[in-house]
């Protein structure tokens, strides 16, 4: 019963007609982030293989859980030194937790072991998240020497499309029993307590002048304001659907229209289980930047601390499993 959309060869056709207007000037933002290059290391020759660093493994929605535990699972059998949380396959850290007056999720870190974070909020400021990577946790100890990061992503059109056609489907599973209750428009973010606009911690990372040769056009105010008009255009605003929830929309639209409400909902909702594509741009360019902090830094050199970042698109990894 899940509803179908064109997919393959179609795909041209939804980057250039079904991602509409509003929708399409994020999402083409987004992509040339998604598609960039930002794997090469920091880590000498003689680092690799010693794990006296933590092991961090980032995702977002519809960007590869699977092959995070996958991951996850190939580590600890080719490195049995290296252990994972003490929760097993998760980190420590509440998802999308901030911390008092920190716009940066808190990592409990840990070395030699593998910490798995779901769509982690990364708004500080790049020497923050540099300082957090390499030195932050109560478990962390003297002799550590940083952080390897896998961050996967994912090309946002894709994952726009995969994201409406798991939910557009009359069975829910019971881990995604959300989208019968979240409001899909919602952009206040809640998960601070301050109930500020959404746009107000994704957005600065988008405009910064060093992010511009990347995305070509930066993501602005009046784009996240169209998106969040589109959205409401669209929810529960026929007089059938006036007391609908997000699934039933879901259900009833037709394919164009369910795939503008999930593609909203995945870019603007910042309270709950939304957000990720803009998330996931913040998180590429916050990442790339506390990276090069610690490269250049004086200060990290001679206390020989070291970031490593890896991104691994899923859309390559689909396309070339083995390179």
């Amino acid at each position: 019963n899940q509803r179908n959309y064109p997919s393959g060869a179609s795909m041209v056709m939804i980057k250039q007609k079904a991602v509409f207007s509003a929708i399409a000037v994020v999402l083409l933002s987004v992509i040339h982030l998604s598609d960039y290059e930002f794997s090469s290391s920091y880590v000498p020759s003689s680092m690799r293989g010693n794990y006296d660093m933590a092991v961090l493994i980032i995702s977002y929605h519809k960007t590869g859980h699977d092959l995070q535990m996958d991951l996850i699972k190939f580590i600890a059998n080719e490195f049995p030194n290296i252990k994972l949380t003490e929760k097993k396959d998760k980190s420590l850290v509440r998802r999308r937790f901030l911390p008092g007056n920190s716009r940066c999720a808190r990592l409990h870190l840990k070395s030699g072991a593998i910490a798995v974070q779901h769509a982690p909020d990364l708004y500080c400021s790049p020497e923050n998240l540099a300082k957090i990577l390499t030195e932050g946790g109560k478990l962390r100890k003297q002799f550590d020497k940083g952080t390897k990061v896998i961050h996967l992503v994912r090309n946002p059109i894709y994952m726009s499309v995969s994201n409406y056609q798991y939910h557009a489907r009359e069975e829910v599973p019971l881990k995604e029993q959300w989208v019968k209750w979240q409001n899909p428009c919602q952009v206040r973010y809640g998960n601070d307590g301050s109930g500020a606009h959404f746009a107000d911690y994704v957005l600065p990372a988008l405009n910064e002048t060093d992010v511009f040769p990347i995305v070509k056009r930066p993501v602005t105010r009046s784009d996240f304001a169209n998106v969040a008009n589109d959205c409401r255009s669209l929810f529960q605003a026929k007089d059938d659907l006036k007391n609908a929830n997000f699934h039933e929309h879901l259900m009833a639209l037709n394919p164009n229209e369910g795939l503008r409400l999930a593609t909203a909902e995945l870019i603007i909702q910042g309270f709950q289980n939304g957000g990720d594509i803009l998330r996931m741009a913040n998180n590429i360019v916050r990442l790339k930047q506390a990276k090069n902090v610690v490269k250049y830094s004086a200060y990290y050199k001679q206390m020989e601390k070291y970031l490593s970042v890896y991104t691994l698109s899923l859309d390559n990894f689909i396309a070339e499993p083995a390179k």
